[in-house]
C-alpha cells in the first residue's frame, strides 16, 4: 500500500499533456478513469479539464481555392451579417413587446 501511495504521490506531480488537443472532445472520460486512482492520493483531484475562457480553437479545412486566411475572414464576416440581423430582430421585437405593454396599460 505504502509503494501505492507513493507512486501516486509521484504522478500527482506530473503535468499530463494532451497528445492531440484537437480530438479532445471533453467527455470526461479521463476525469472518471483518474477517479480511479484517486483512493491512493486521499481524495486529491488527479485530473481538472476545463476550457479557457480566452481562446478558441478551430479547425480550417480548404479545397485549396481559398487560403485558410480567407476562408476564416470570410466566415466572419457573414457570421458578423447574421449576427447583426438577429440583433436587429431581436431589437425590433424588445420594441414591440414595450409596445404591446404600453397599450395594455393604458387599457387598464
Amino acid at each position: 500500500a505504502a509503494a501505492a501511495a507513493s507512486a501516486a504521490a509521484a504522478a500527482a506531480n506530473t503535468e499530463l499533456v494532451v497528445a492531440r488537443e484537437s480530438q479532445c472532445m471533453f467527455c470526461d472520460e479521463c476525469v472518471k478513469r483518474a477517479e480511479t486512482f484517486e483512493r491512493f492520493t486521499r481524495g486529491t483531484e488527479l485530473i481538472d479539464v476545463a476550457l479557457t475562457e480566452d481562446r478558441f480553437h478551430f479547425t480550417v479545412e480548404t479545397t485549396g481555392a481559398l487560403s485558410p486566411e480567407h476562408a476564416v475572414l470570410s466566415a466572419l464576416h457573414v457570421l458578423k451579417s447574421k449576427l447583426e440581423l438577429l440583433s436587429g430582430a431581436l431589437r425590433d421585437e424588445h420594441g414591440a413587446v414595450q409596445h404591446q405593454q404600453q397599450q395594455q396599460q393604458q387599457h387598464q
